[in-house]
């Protein structure tokens, strides 16, 4: 695999004069690799043949990346192609289930999800209802129209939220950081219904009833969520979930 890397790496200019390190992560729908050059450290990410509901759009998360860098709130963005994204190397390690039982660490993930999803100028939207049609087709199984059914009527029956930076992965291997909590693989993000990040932090983690107070209270210090809404979210959040997986094993 190295071999496809080198000529996705001979494909950016940018990039001239460094060197494939490391493989960072081999996953189902891409591949990553630590690239440096005297000193510089960037992150290649090529992805691989997937099916059309689960292809990524580089271009799109290239341009988003471009508005969030100045904030400290995500990797610099370098160059991107159909189908490959550089950006620079983020610092620190990932984190694991033992740093979300340290309250300074939830506090960190918290806050930095509420300056994310503070008022900016926004991205392009997540369709999510379309991405779960899509993610149902893709399946093939009859028990997925029946989750794509319930969220769709999850998503109908949600209350208007104004569109912020969401994005939409905040779990466990895409959190780093030695000092504070930073995000790296954005590929989903985009603009969306903050509660969708907060649904993705909660379900996934399993914090218990102290620890998502604990964070919702230090996310919420300046515009706390609805927690009816909440409720709904992690319902979408669910099926979402059940459904791109289902949508990954027919790929």
């Amino acid at each position: 695999m190295s071999e496809r890397a080198q000529l996705w790496l001979d494909k950016f200019p940018q990039l001239a004069g460094t060197s494939l390190t490391r493989r960072l992560a081999n996953g189902d729908r891409s591949e990553k690799w630590l690239v440096t050059r005297a000193g510089e450290r960037y992150v290649l990410c090529i992805d691989k043949p997937v099916p059309n509901c689960l292809k990524l759009d580089r271009a799109a998360e290239f341009r988003l990346l471009q508005g969030l860098v100045s904030e400290a709130l995500a990797p610099l963005p370098v160059a991107h192609a159909p189908g490959a994204l550089v950006t620079g190397y983020q610092d620190g390690r990932t984190w694991t289930p033992t740093d979300l039982e340290s309250r300074k660490r939830l506090r960190s993930l918290a806050e930095l999800l509420s300056r994310l999803h503070a008022p900016r100028p926004c991205a392009e939207p997540l369709l999510l209802a379309d991405r779960l049609r899509g993610y149902a087709r893709c399946s093939g199984q009859a028990h997925a129209a029946q989750e794509l059914e319930q969220a769709l009527e999850l998503l109908a029956g949600a209350a208007p939220e104004p569109l912020v930076v969401c994005h939409h992965d905040p779990v466990l291997g895409n959190i780093v950081g030695d000092a504070g909590a930073m995000l790296i693989d954005w590929e989903y993000a985009a603009a969306g219904n903050r509660h969708f990040d907060l649904a993705a932090v909660l379900e996934q983690h399993c914090l218990g009833g102290a620890a998502e107070a604990f964070f919702l209270k230090h996310y919420g210090k300046f515009n706390p969520p609805d927690h009816g809404e909440l409720r709904r979210w992690r319902q979408i959040y669910r099926l979402t979930c059940s459904l791109w997986s289902m949508a990954v094993a027919s790929g």
